[in-house]
């Protein structure tokens, strides 16, 4: 529960941040009864209204940290703004991993013997670079988010030589810009959990709560499986840093408007 990189929200008393906490207790207490009378999830209408009640949630935080337009332009104080910064530094990475320079971008930035470091050194050095310091929730979230990524794309394999190939053929694969997708999808359930998901646990219990957060996750994750990332967008040059920040606002939109088109 949480992250080492949870820096306190300061979104105690917060009406809009209340309405999503609202919504997540809501969704808990049908948890809850899942929990106790589990062939309550054979019944169609009780999907039909399970599945309102997350799009519910998504909705509800999206105007909590600052609107769909806010957060994409990164003009929201509440949330979006270190989430276009890291994204973009990050394509601007994964477009050198694809030319096949990271041994020397390593070494360049000052992770010497590269070759020999280990898969926790490299992704601690790379969270670094990317992100910096967080001094805020928002910076946390997005740090964090970038964590939770790196282990998920990199957890089968352990030497530089390895994660080297497989973030090339991660690239050639799904593009950049779809794992872009899957790092907004993340961040937002980041920045969404750390300021609801203690009180959640004190108020329903260990069980509830983390059910209750992996079927948001799950949630998010489904919604973005089928998502135009490249809508709206003419040119893709992830060798420029202010074509990187366009791009990842433009597919931070597109990721936003998946749960909530106002």
């Amino acid at each position: 529960m949480g992250t080492s990189q949870s820096i306190s929200p300061g979104v105690s008393g917060d009406p809009n941040w209340g309405q999503t906490s609202s919504a997540v207790s809501n969704f808990a207490n049908s948890i809850d009864k899942e929990i106790r009378s589990p062939s309550i999830l054979n019944n169609p209408k009780y999907n039909t209204k399970r599945d309102a009640k997350l799009k519910n949630i998504l909705n509800k935080y999206i105007k909590a940290a600052g609107g769909r337009r806010g957060m994409s332009s990164g003009k929201s104080s509440k949330g979006g703004k270190a989430a276009i910064t890291t994204a973009s530094s990050f394509g601007g990475f994964l477009n050198i991993v694809s030319s096949g320079n990271l041994n020397s971008y390593a070494e360049d930035k000052g992770l010497t013997n590269f070759a020999t470091r280990s898969k926790e050194e490299i992704i601690n050095f790379l969270l670094d670079d990317i992100c910096g310091a967080t001094t805020n929730f928002d910076e946390g979230a997005a740090k964090s988010a970038l964590d939770k990524l790196l282990n998920e794309l990199l957890n089968d394999v352990n030497s530089s030589g390895e994660i080297d190939e497989l973030l090339q053929s991660k690239i050639a694969k799904e593009g950049i810009d779809s794992i872009l997708i899957s790092f907004f999808g993340t961040y937002i359930f980041e920045h969404l959990s750390q300021p609801i998901e203690e009180k959640l646990f004190e108020r329903k219990g260990e069980e509830v709560c983390n059910r209750t957060m992996d079927e948001i996750r799950d949630f998010i994750d489904s919604e973005l499986e089928t998502i135009n990332s490249t809508e709206g967008i003419d040119i893709i040059n992830w060798d420029n840093p202010s074509d990187c920040e366009r791009i990842s606002k433009k597919i931070f939109d597109n990721v936003l408007k998946v749960f909530n088109n106002e």
